[in-house]
């Protein structure tokens, strides 16, 4: 299991005490819920969601998807995309977001869905595996949309980025807002 801030009582108490709201770290991320193309493994976001129910605090899922390969686990560089790898990484996508999505459905109400899709030094779109294989990043991202909203029709689903005013951060903001 990956540590977290949550591990430590001293931070779960300053977040009962002072938030209404928490954000996994990595819990919800595929590496950590992702072990392999056919196994899933939610104890510590359970845990964490928990946590939350117990102590009357909302919890944001975060994330359905992170637009960048180094937080994907590393069985989808090697995983085999088969005769049809469009159709093969369209199948684990929509397999993962939905499966995720039912576990949590009516105790999670707002999901990063997309997280970071754009290069902050060039202001494009960065590339995976799944879009490598599906053709275009868009394709990915209205894939990852489309199929939250199929499973939870109410949830606030969100695109979240970080992005900065300061110098030399002009190209990221530029393409977080086209």
């Amino acid at each position: 299991s990956q540590a977290s801030s949550y591990s430590d009582a001293n931070v779960r108490a300053i977040l009962v005490r002072d938030c209404g709201l928490i954000v996994p770290e990595n819990e919800l991320k595929w590496q950590s819920i992702r072990p392999s193309a056919t196994t899933y493994d939610f104890t510590n976001a359970d845990t964490l969601l928990a946590f939350a129910e117990a102590n009357g605090l909302e919890m944001r899922g975060h994330n359905l998807m992170w637009q960048n390969q180094q937080w994907l686990p590393a069985w989808t560089q090697t995983h085999d995309y088969g005769p049809d790898p469009a159709g093969e990484a369209a199948r684990l996508i929509t397999e993962h977001v939905t499966t995720v999505c039912q576990r949590y459905a009516g105790r999670i109400r707002s999901w990063d869905a997309v997280n970071e899709a754009v290069n902050p030094s060039t202001g494009t779109l960065q590339q995976t595996i799944f879009s490598q294989k599906m053709g275009s990043v868009e394709a990915v991202l209205d894939l990852v949309f489309t199929t939250a909203r199929q499973v939870l029709p109410t949830a606030q689903l969100v695109y979240n980025d970080y992005m900065s005013w300061e110098a030399g951060n002009a190209a990221h903001r530029a393409g977080v807002l086209n």
